[in-house]
């Protein structure tokens, strides 16, 4: 009966393989992917940690492309934040380093309204979306949810 608790003497070998084999089967939903922000200070990377505070230790700040690309190596499909505003140049050579289109399909990139010109050429390397800033944490942390769950759903299929 769920909720009831059960002398562990009880419980035999057999009963241990057949909840082992059962969760292996319907583990449950995915956690939410890692993200990883580049960006001149940790503004955003504090907003996401207070947005999901069970994924905290998987949110992570670098402030240059070269860091950026490191974690992005080694922790392939992450969620990647990039704000071309406070980091222009290294958030730029972040994106041409990742031009493998698989890569680009988790990336949101942040631009204040006088980079507009420049919006164009980014989405052609296959990222995902951009947002104007002022971008507001409520805004950033459902996009990162969307993309989480279409990442669940790409697995599923």
């Amino acid at each position: 009966m769920p909720g009831q608790t059960v002398d562990a003497g009880s419980i035999k070998p057999i009963h241990l393989l057949l909840i082992f084999r059962i969760r292996n089967l319907y583990p449950g939903p995915n956690p939410m992917p890692a993200i990883h922000v580049l960006e001149k200070s940790p503004w955003f990377v504090s907003g996401l940690r207070r947005a999901f505070p069970e994924n905290m230790d998987a949110i992570h700040f670098c402030d240059n492309a070269q860091q950026f690309l490191e974690l992005e190596r080694k922790k392939r499909g992450a969620i990647a934040v990039i704000d071309l505003d406070s980091l222009p140049e290294q958030g730029i050579a972040a994106i041409s380093e990742m031009t493998v289109s698989e890569q680009n399909q988790r990336v949101i990139f942040l631009v204040n309204r006088a980079q507009k010109g420049i919006i164009w050429e980014v989405m052609q390397t296959g990222c995902l979306c951009y947002l104007e800033k002022p971008v507001s944490m409520r805004i950033l942390s459902q996009l990162c949810q969307r993309i989480s769950r279409q990442a669940d759903r790409e697995s599923c299929q």
